[in-house]
């Protein structure tokens, strides 16, 4: 072979170099650096030679994610949210220290043990177990072991099962609001307060009870007492379940713990009213529905006194009067005249006054609102309409109950705190709904209310406050003869009518639900009473006066809509259960049926048609059922038994010996109202123990409330001294 083949042979054996695609930069590549192979790449960017910043043909670069320096509010607020997980850690490890103190360390008290509620309820939460065995460095290991577990977004309960996750819904901007925890300023709970916290949680019902009682209470209750937003009350309620079974449950604010609580009870409360609701979905066993009303009714008081609340005041706290006392002032548990409502009312009014609620404008700074820990601090908003929700409501409640009482008791005004509504300078609530007030974000966008024909979570209170201030207006003008002109009859008219429009219109809008057409209902009559009290004076004229017949056919029309629409919503939800929405409808036919008795007596030709009226209306009232709860017997006798009792006499007395002129109808009616209520007609249990003659029968018509007063009756010079007042019988809500 020679030497030339040997040469070719081993340059054919050689390996082909192939270019080699270069992914960094050109420049970069030039510099001899390395490339973080992006466009324009960091070196590029830092040496600001970003037009340089080049690749090689054929291969394409990733984008370079935007760069933007933290501005100095991020850093500070960083900054801000490490002290506070420092404060935290801290907490903790002292919460876990003290729950795993030795027994002799406790107090002397044991912690009281709440049997299983339901079915539905896990065991109750106990304290944890106080031995000598733990030591403050487990206590520390536990603390650090559950803090890895939550920057993981898992909270493992006692019994190491896997409980709700931790995900990042629940953390809404830097704030992270709503939440339920104690701020990192708050002292330490004692052995004793942690103690009754514990007996608090242990109290409340879990998993799908408490849910049961919390979605009860927003589609029942809370449909027209309306304290609570449902978005935020469900985070908060998932920020409790994540520390319910672990120390971390030491640092719940109690006054949140009260809402809670107010917000169970209330709910356990209607579901024990209504009979075979409450053994088909809760318990069968009524004693133990006994027991949870008791436990709960014990740790509304435990977290009141945890909370402070008689110490400082607090927007959860007032929150949880409101839904205490939209029951016991209205009839359903205990009625106005109990102690405890009378003090949670003036509480509430307290709180107010000391946050200065009631004194809020349009014109305020957002920094001069109130701030507290239940509203958001980015939102003012949510603070405005919200207080003006809290204050307008207890000043509603103020005058209802003031006029109910006063009807109830012959003209004596119930004890209480009256005057507050001079003091209010806050607006009326407007037509947000709660999603446009705070939906997870810093603000919604939305700064305009809904115009009045939208159905709202706030829209039945709208009207509640509105026929509150027409009833007010109604009154005096009634009270002030001299300026009650057939000219302001007919205005006032006009405002009545265009309120119970804009009420009608949420019916063919909205598909609305069971309880909010029974709002409806009930609200349509009541603007339909304030038409028949408006009316009542020159309804009586019109029949020796042709020139007041507007009158006489605008209450007869009024009449006739409320009975008729008591009856559409017994047809339409075959309910006779007289709690305190069908109480309203119980009145208001009792009045309506009245006036269609004293235009029969006055309209021979009429008779037959208004006979036939009251019987069909008798027959509604003989159907309807007894209350469950004994304390509400007071109320369905005023209501109920004594409706029988008026309309079957009015009936026989149009078919017998009708009353020929006014004196007669009301000497008739005065004998009636005197009247016991037959036994038969209370229709109560026979096996209960309750003798029903212990139960006042306080008078369906008020009388003067002074019996030496004199009182000039429909602008006549007749003086009438402990008669009938004629606008009682048009005076209820």
């Amino acid at each position: 072979m020679s030497s030339k083949d040997s040469a070719d042979e081993a340059e054919s054996a050689r390996p082909i170099k192939r270019k080699r695609v270069t992914t960094s930069c050109l420049a970069c590549n030039r510099r001899k650096v390395r490339c973080d192979r992006t466009w324009p790449c960091s070196n590029c960017r830092a040496r600001n030679e970003t037009e340089s910043c080049a690749y090689m043909d054929g291969h394409v670069p990733a984008q370079a994610i935007p760069f933007r320096s933290a501005s100095g509010n991020e850093v500070e607020a960083l900054k801000a949210q490490m002290k506070q997980l420092e404060s935290h850690i801290g907490r903790l490890v002292e919460a876990a220290s003290h729950s795993l103190a030795p027994a002799s360390s406790l107090p002397s008290s044991t912690p009281r043990s709440y049997p299983s509620a339901t079915s539905f309820s896990a065991p109750a939460l106990s304290t944890p177990p106080s031995t000598t065995g733990p030591s403050e460095t487990s206590a520390l290991d536990r603390t650090f072991l559950a803090l890895d577990d939550l920057s993981r977004g898992v909270n493992k309960s006692a019994s190491n099962t896997p409980a709700i996750a931790l995900t990042p819904s629940t953390q809404h901007g830097v704030d992270a609001w709503p939440a339920i925890f104690l701020g990192t300023d708050s002292p330490i709970p004692s052995q004793r307060s942690s103690q009754l916290i514990y007996d608090i949680v242990a109290a409340i019902p879990k998993d799908e009870m408490l849910t049961m009682l919390v979605d009860h209470h927003f589609d029942d209750e809370g449909a027209y007492w309306h304290y609570v937003q449902r978005n935020v009350l469900q985070l908060e309620i998932e920020q409790f379940n994540s520390v319910r079974d672990c120390p971390g449950v030491l640092l719940v604010d109690p006054a949140w713990l009260a809402l809670l609580v107010a917000i169970s009870r209330i709910s356990l409360r209607s579901l024990v009213s209504d009979e075979l609701f409450a053994t088909e979905r809760v318990t069968p066993d009524g004693s133990t529905l006994a027991s949870m009303d008791s436990q709960l009714d014990e740790a509304f008081d435990l977290a009141l006194y945890c909370a402070g609340a008689f110490r400082k005041p607090q927007i959860r706290i007032l929150q949880a009067f409101l839904i205490m006392i939209s029951q016991q002032q209205i009839g359903r548990s205990m009625g106005a005249w109990d102690q405890r409502a009378t003090f949670w009312h003036d509480m509430a009014i307290s709180i107010c006054k000391l946050l200065r609620l009631h004194v809020i404008t349009d014109a305020m700074p957002d920094q001069d609102l109130p701030i507290d820990p239940a509203f958001p601090p980015s939102c003012p908003l949510y603070t405005r309409e919200w207080s003006s929700r809290f204050v307008h409501n207890i000043v509603f409640m103020d005058k209802l109950i003031e006029a109910i009482e006063a009807d109830r008791g012959g003209g004596e005004h119930p004890p209480g705190t009256h005057g507050f509504a001079n003091l209010v300078t806050i607006p009326t609530p407007r037509n947000f709904r709660d999603e446009d007030l705070w939906n997870g974000l810093e603000t919604t966008g939305r700064r305009e209310p809904h115009p009045s024909f939208v159905l709202t979570e706030i829209i039945w209170q709208i009207h509640g406050f509105k026929i509150t201030r027409l009833w007010r207006i109604i009154t005096g003008l009634i009270r002030d003869p001299s300026s009650f002109t057939p000219e302001v009859v007919q205005s006032l008219d006009a405002e009545v009518r265009q309120g119970d429009y804009e009420l009608l219109s949420l019916r063919s809008s909205y598909q609305l639900k069971q309880i909010e057409d029974i709002l409806l209902e009930s609200f349509h009559g009541s603007y339909q009473q304030r038409i028949l009290r408006l009316h009542r004076s020159f309804f009586l004229r019109s029949y020796t006066d042709n020139q007041f017949a507007y009158s006489q056919a605008a209450a007869l029309t009024a009449a006739r809509a409320i009975i008729k629409g008591h009856k559409d919503v017994v047809d339409r939800h075959n309910t006779y259960r007289p709690r305190f929405l069908s109480l309203v409808f119980f009145s208001h036919h009792i009045s309506a049926a009245i006036l269609l008795f004293i235009h029969g007596c006055f309209k021979p030709s009429d008779r037959q048609r208004i006979q036939e009226e009251l019987g069909s209306s008798h027959e509604l009232f003989a159907r309807a059922r007894s209350p469950v709860l004994i304390e509400n017997l007071q109320y369905w006798t005023l209501s109920v038994a004594r409706g029988k009792l008026f309309i079957r006499a009015m009936s026989e007395a149009l078919l017998h010996n009708p009353p020929s002129d006014l004196p007669a109808i009301e000497k008739f009616l005065l004998d009636l109202n005197s009247r016991g209520v037959d036994p038969a007609d209370l229709d109560f249990a026979s096996e209960t123990s309750v003798n029903v003659t212990d139960f006042s029968l306080p008078s369906f018509f008020g009388l003067l409330d002074d019996p030496n007063q004199t009182y000039v009756q429909d602008s006549n010079a007749m003086l009438q001294n402990g008669v009938l007042d004629w606008d009682s019988i048009f005076a209820g809500f």
